[in-house]
């Protein structure tokens, strides 16, 4: 029998994922981020490329791939260059702008997920 105390739950894991990539790739507005709110940030390696998102803790059918960002803006020179809600207004076009969208992502906590992954933590956030 497993002890539950130490199990991390999906939002738990989300956090750990964000905090420790968070430094690496991005620098947030307000030092954190807003779960449920806005966050504001820029890439730490291209700052040309800000961002604005709706980040929640837990894994979303209306989140990008099934994901915790259920809302994305993405500018470029204070151009936008990607906009998701709760689907694809506007996407990447190029190669630079799309590394940049998927260090973003990472930034946030968000990781590449196969379908099997996004299924288990949908059901999961549902309690089933």
């Amino acid at each position: 029998m497993t002890d539950k105390r130490f199990k991390l739950g999906t939002s738990d894991t989300a956090k750990l994922r964000a905090q420790q990539s968070t430094s690496e790739t991005i620098t947030l507005e307000n030092n954190d981020i807003n779960y449920g709110g806005w966050t504001k940030g820029r890439l730490k390696s291209q700052p040309e490329y800000s961002f604005s998102a709706k980040v929640f803790q837990q894994p979303s059918r209306f989140g990008i791939d099934g994901g915790l960002i259920s809302k994305l803006e993405v500018r470029k020179n204070g151009e936008r260059i990607a906009s998701f809600d709760r689907g694809w207004d506007i996407e990447p076009q190029n190669h630079c702008d799309q590394e940049a969208l998927k260090e973003i992502r990472q930034g946030l906590g968000e990781e590449k997920r196969d379908r099997a992954s996004i299924s288990q933590d949908l059901r999961e956030s549902r309690g089933r």
